[in-house]
């Protein structure tokens, strides 16, 4: 027996904060919106960019939330930690903290608690019974301090109080709750945690003082790994490599040339039935993608309900809707879209499901595009869910889609009302997330697509239009390096294959084109890697950044073992597949209660509707700067002011940095501020710690100007051209 160290990392027991598959308000920060990125010195890979810029430690804001950094979420962990076990200490007392701690105030101990750095804080905020428990199951965890967090206003009775919060959850979004805390000893000490009710999920109660019951399987799993490794026995070293490399392998061998035009054909179907039982044509029809007809949910009078259809140049899955419609189903894949909320594909089954279709439904080559539900918010703005499915794919299609993390699948088009108006925000873009692990030959990528301009008028989502595209690999080369030694190349079809660098801690795989009208050195899409150990068993291998271009290109390989030789695939050749969709009349349930008309910005003089200023550089801790990049100055206090009569939700900022003599001594990339459901309320300020990254040392002061500010109803203002 083993568990994956993933599994592990999944255990959501540290200081119960966990939000797994939890919604939200939306993306904390849109493809788009984001920081601006630099490029790392040549020969290092670049710096990680934190999902939201402006994390700070914990600086006091005057609205009516307070700002810091949470612990961020990924995978269903405690925001920011590594869910770790290690040997209980010797007694349960309370851990060693310098300085005072917050008792009196329980919003300001709820802010102490979700932004300390230090693990000693956070237990010692936490009351005797969780502080114990914690201790005995040897809970350990990291945060992160560029993760957001907001504290809001609390409420007391008697003994107990309650504070709102909102964290970092598993998807970026905020997610929304409430601390518990209990007076103990005088002082408000934290004891529960509670992620609100959404139209996605229940209320979420998750007890400190019970982290191994608190999600009751997962915590038999987590209880199970203490014991196995109290036995000695190692979870981790062989289970998930193993893994790793069996993927790494089944990707690789599925890499192979395909014929464009047999692609086409094989997703096409022509429909002929006359007066055949409605079943027996679905399980026809969805066999050579793989599936079974799943008979559960569908009347067995409508399934042996005779059809009669003719139809040509239909997809599978256009034919299975057509043949379901007919007899007065609908079919589903993997979940249910009445759900509102997408599952991973699971099993191998068309499942039919009486009544009409809850959301429209469109199909583009071998895909289904069907509309998930629409969110909408009191700001005349919402989220469009798209859910894009692929069933039966070559496995090289599928595999070509899931190596690529910039790849994307779909491009929208246009999303309009029913006066032609257009709901796409300007700036903003399509979230897309999908299973990491779906089965063979299946891709199920869902899509939130932003919305603006959702008025008390627009009663329906008129048109949307897209197209999906798909890389076709139709050339495929392929070359073996052994021995795994400096030195080592190949050549082939007009490329040499090299290793360099020293193996295995910095092996660097080398491609140059030996002619100049061979490939494009710019190969990393479509590269794929095995390593191979000395009884040619499979070991993982991947890219770990590179730079090049037309003529050669290198990068570092991440190696999982000790290889004594390296496979490599690449498809030389790659052709797009595309195919246009459209989805039409997509109803809007909640037309009634949104704005009439989106309000005309206004704000009290100045130039710009938000301001910035500079509060103060802070002092170095212990006599050293605390810095995560060498060679950066001082991090700072940045002061936020929202002039105007809305809520902002994006913030751009220029910025210039002047020493003591007053003379600028440099620029940042601009700051790009992305926060949900707002950055700074109207009227309202804020106040943020900044990275001193890109801060001179010999500056002083800063000044800052706006140059664009996004507002939470979608509207933009921009600084007009300086001269």
């Amino acid at each position: 027996m083993f568990l994956r160290r993933s599994m592990a990392a999944n255990l959501a027991v540290s200081a119960g904060l966990a939000l797994a598959g939890c919604g939200g308000d939306g993306p904390a920060v849109a493809p788009g919106d984001g920081p601006a990125t630099t490029a790392a010195p040549p020969g290092t890979a670049p710096p990680p960019t934190p999902p939201i810029v402006p994390g700070g430690a914990g600086a006091p804001a005057s609205g009516a939330m307070a700002p810091g950094p949470s612990p961020s979420m990924a995978g269903g962990t405690m925001p920011g930690a590594q869910p770790g076990v290690s040997p209980p200490p010797s007694t349960a007392s309370g851990p060693s903290v310098t300085g005072d701690l917050p008792g009196d105030d329980p919003r300001e101990v709820a802010r102490r608690f979700l932004t300390a750095e230090d693990q000693a804080i956070e237990l010692a905020l936490m009351t005797e019974k969780a502080r114990r428990a914690h201790q005995e199951h040897g809970i350990t965890s990291e945060r992160d301090p560029d993760s957001p967090v907001e504290v809001g206003e609390a409420s007391t009775d008697g003994d107990s109080a309650e504070v709102a919060i909102r964290v970092e959850g598993p998807t970026g979004r905020l997610e929304g709750g409430r601390l518990r805390l209990r007076r103990e000893n005088g002082d408000w000490r934290v004891h529960a945690m509670v992620i609100a009710a959404t139209a996605e999920h229940p209320e979420i109660v998750m007890d400190l003082e019970k982290p191994m019951e608190m999600f009751g399987e997962l915590g038999a799993m987590f209880s199970e790994l203490e014991g196995a490794m109290e036995e000695g026995f190692d979870l981790f070293d062989e289970g998930d490599e193993a893994d790793d490399a069996a993927q790494a392998a089944a990707t690789f061998e599925a890499i192979e040339a395909i014929d464009l035009v047999a692609f086409r054909e094989s997703f096409a179907v022509d429909l002929a039935v006359q007066g055949r039982p409605a079943g027996a044509v679905i399980a026809e029809l969805a066999a050579p993608i793989g599936l079974e007809l799943d008979r559960s949910k569908a009347p067995a009078e409508a399934l042996e309900g005779p059809v009669t259809l003719s139809a040509e140049g239909l997809t599978r899955l256009e034919a299975i809707e057509r043949v379901c419609e007919a007899v007065g189903l609908y079919a589903t894949y993997g979940a249910d879209p009445a759900e509102e909320f997408m599952a991973g594909f699971e099993g191998d089954a068309v499942t039919p499901v009486p009544g009409p279709r809850p959301w429209p439904v469109a199909f583009a080559g071998p895909f289904a595009i069907e509309v998930a539900g629409v969110e909408q918010r009191p700001t005349g703005t919402g989220t469009l869910r798209l859910r894009v499915l692929g069933v039966g794919l070559p496995p090289a299609v599928a595999a070509m889609i899931g190596a690529d993390p910039f790849f994307e699948l779909v491009t929208m088009g246009s999303v309009s009302g029913p006066a032609d108006e257009d709901l796409s925000p300007d700036g903003q873009f399509p979230v897309t997330s999908s299973d990491s692990e779906p089965p063979e030959g299946v891709v199920d990528v869902t899509l939130d697509v932003p919305l603006v301009g959702l008025l008390r008028s627009v009663g329906a989502i008129a048109e949307v239009t897209g197209r999906v595209e798909i890389p076709i690999p139709t050339e495929v080369m392929t070359v073996s390096l052994a021995p795994f030694a400096p030195g080592t190349a190949r050549e082939a079809e007009g490329i040499r294959v090299s290793l360099r660098g020293e193996i295995p801690d910095q092996a660097t795989l080398e491609l140059e084109r030996l002619g100049a009208n061979d490939m494009d050195m710019r190969w990393h899409r479509h590269l794929f890697l095995v390593g191979r150990d000395e009884r040619g068993e499979p070991v993982p291998a991947r890219m770990a950044g590179g730079a090049g271009g037309p003529e050669e290109y290198s990068g570092f390989l991440d190696l999982g073992g000790q290889p004594v030789a390296l496979d490599v695939k690449l498809a030389k050749g790659v052709e797009p597949f595309a195919a246009d969709f459209r989805l039409g009349q997509i109803p809007l349930k909640d037309f009634g209660r949104m704005p009439e008309a989106i309000a005309s910005l206004e704000f009290d003089g100045g130039e710009a509707p938000v301001s910035a200023e500079l509060v103060a550089f802070r002092e170095p801790r212990g006599g050293q700067q605390q810095q995560p990049f060498g060679g950066s100055g001082p991090s700072y206090t940045l002061r936020i002011v929202n002039h105007s009569n809305k809520d902002v939700r994006r913030l751009v900022l220029e910025v210039t940095y002047f020493d003591e003599d007053g003379n600028a001594v440099g620029n940042a990339p601009p700051l790009n501020f992305t926060y949900e459901p707002h950055l700074v309320p109207s009227r309202g300020e804020r106040e943020m710690e900044q990275s001193g990254f890109f801060v001179p040392k010999e500056a002083v002061s800063a000044a800052f100007r706006t140059r664009e500010v996004g507002m939470t109803d979608g509207t933009t203002w921009e600084a007009a051209e300086e001269e």
